[in-house]
C-alpha cells in the first residue's frame, strides 16, 4: 500500500525549524520520514559531525533529518533541496561507495524518486514556484 503525506501532515512537525514559505516541514522518502531543518544551527551541526567545510545542504538519512542553509536565494534553496532529495533516494537506493555509471546512476534513482515525487504533493509544489 502506498502511503503518502498529506499537506497537513507536511507543514506540522514540531521537530522542524522554520522553513521558508511553502517548503514542506517534512517528506518521505521511501519508508522514511525526513524533517526539513533550515536554519544555519542545523548546518553547523551536520559540518561538524561530517568534518566538512562550508556546506549549505546536508542529508542525514540514519537520524530523517535534511538541514538547509536559511541564507540562500529561494532558487538556490529549491536546488540544494533536490540535491539533498536525490542524497536521500540514493540512501534509500542502497547506493553505497562503489562506483556507478550514469546509466546505473539513473536506474537506481529512477523508482526512488518518482515514488518521492508521487508521495509528496507539497514539496513537487514548493519545488514548481517562481522565485518572487
Amino acid at each position: 500500500m502506498n502511503m503518502t503525506l498529506t499537506e497537513a501532515q507536511a507543514r506540522n512537525s514540531a521537530h522542524s525549524v522554520g522553513v521558508p514559505a511553502g517548503m514542506p516541514e517534512r517528506i518521505q522518502v521511501g519508508p522514511y520520514i525526513y524533517i526539513i531543518q533550515c536554519s544555519r544551527e542545523a548546518i553547523d551541526k551536520r559540518r561538524l559531525e561530517c568534518h566538512t567545510g562550508n556546506i549549505v545542504g546536508s542529508t542525514d538519512t540514519w537520524n530523517g533529518r535534511i538541514a538547509l542553509a536559511p541564507e540562500q536565494a529561494p532558487g538556490m534553496i529549491r536546488g540544494v533541496l533536490i540535491h539533498e532529495l536525490l542524497h536521500a533516494c540514493a540512501d534509500v537506493a542502497g547506493w553505497g561507495e562503489e562506483t556507478l555509471t550514469e546509466e546505473q546512476v539513473a536506474l537506481r534513482l529512477m523508482p526512488v524518486l518518482l515514488d518521492t515525487l508521487r508521495r509528496n504533493k507539497p514539496l513537487v509544489a514548493y519545488l514548481m514556484e517562481a522565485d518572487t
